[in-house]
């Protein structure tokens, strides 16, 4: 509690406000408030306290006041009142400290504008999710028309042909052989499909055997070496915690062939106390992570936004080490115990 008058000069300080300052109240009678208090926010405090003079009403003002290192919020009523003796006019000031609910707000300010940032970047993820589905559904469309299609054309074509009672033996036995070719590569190609949509042997025979021969088909086609170290109980895991894995495993290694310059990617899963750690390191040039994490979504497309989101939804952690020139680590750990 305070008092003073119309020159904001201090005439009274209780006890609780001279503790706080932490200066003597000898020192401080007879001051002006804005020598015994500095800050820029407390002219809110002096002017509500001119107000208050002009007007002769209660008036009530928050400020923030650094006193030595730490910071706080007041909360200040000012109460006019008429001196009985000089009938002169001061300001009685009563003001309470509201620095924990002031952090609180200011939390639950930064809670709600990081919720309305991550919700616009999840409108933007599931845009991009949309349109790469869209994207690969028209990349396996085309394949199917261009390669399939055009393949039971060629077997139907053989099959008018021999349909002719004119054909001799070597022409039927050619033609009967170009429909056998033609049949083994088309289902040759709905595999790969499938495998693509989704690999038979992740249900069939468990995820580390859908790593390696992913991994067959990845090294074959970039000639970068693949590693793989890992549990021979994380079947034990749940389905969706396996195709979760799966898709991060896929990801990673596109990541890796479009634009790490690697030749060799160790893959290490572990399992530490109720958490599964999934590890892929490469020995490719490297990146600024600041720099991709920060970057938009639609100029990066998924990517590494994509994996954190997967690894999000089901309640893992990801992270992500990387340097110019010295290689990349992407690290998951997801709770074991519960899947």
């Amino acid at each position: 509690m305070f008092v003073v008058d119309n020159q904001s000069v201090l005439l009274f300080a209780n006890t609780e406000l001279v503790k706080l300052l932490g200066i003597p109240l000898d020192k401080i009678i007879d001051q002006p408030l804005k020598e015994i208090i500095q800050g820029e926010n407390v002219k809110s405090l002096l002017a509500c306290i001119k107000q208050t003079f002009n007007t002769g009403m209660v008036e009530k003002v928050e400020f923030d006041l650094t006193i030595g290192k730490k910071l706080y919020w007041f909360e200040t009523i000012l109460i006019p009142q008429q001196e009985t003796e000089t009938s002169s006019f001061n300001v009685l000031g009563i003001s309470r400290d509201i620095t924990d609910r002031k952090i609180l707000e200011n939390k639950q300010r930064e809670l709600v504008a990081t919720l309305k940032s991550q919700q616009e970047t999840l409108k933007l993820l599931s845009k991009e999710v949309i349109r790469a589905q869209e994207e690969e559904r028209a990349r396996i469309s085309r394949e199917i028309h261009d390669e399939i299609g055009q393949a039971l054309t060629a077997v139907t074509f053989n099959l008018e042909l021999l349909s002719n009672p004119e054909n001799q033996k070597e022409e039927i036995e050619k033609r009967i052989k170009d429909c056998k070719r033609l049949v083994e590569s088309t289902i040759e190609d709905v595999r790969r499909f499938s495998h693509e949509l989704r690999p038979a042997i992740l249900d069939d025979l468990g995820l580390l055997p859908a790593f390696q021969s992913h991994a067959r088909g990845y090294m074959e086609r970039t000639g970068i070496e693949i590693q793989i170290n890992g549990l021979k109980d994380i079947d034990e895991i749940s389905d969706e915690l396996k195709t979760v894995l799966y898709r991060i495993f896929q990801e990673s290694l596109n990541n890796i062939a479009k634009h790490a310059h690697a030749s060799k990617v160790k893959i290490d899963i572990t399992h530490q106390g109720d958490k599964l750690n999934f590890k892929i390191k490469d020995n490719g040039v490297g990146f600024n992570t600041d720099e991709v994490l920060n970057r938009d979504v639609k100029t990066r497309g998924l990517g590494i936004k994509g994996i954190r989101e997967r690894v999000e939804l089901i309640g893992g952690e990801l992270n992500l080490k990387s340097k110019p020139n010295k290689g990349t680590e992407l690290w998951v750990s997801i709770p074991y115990g519960e899947a």
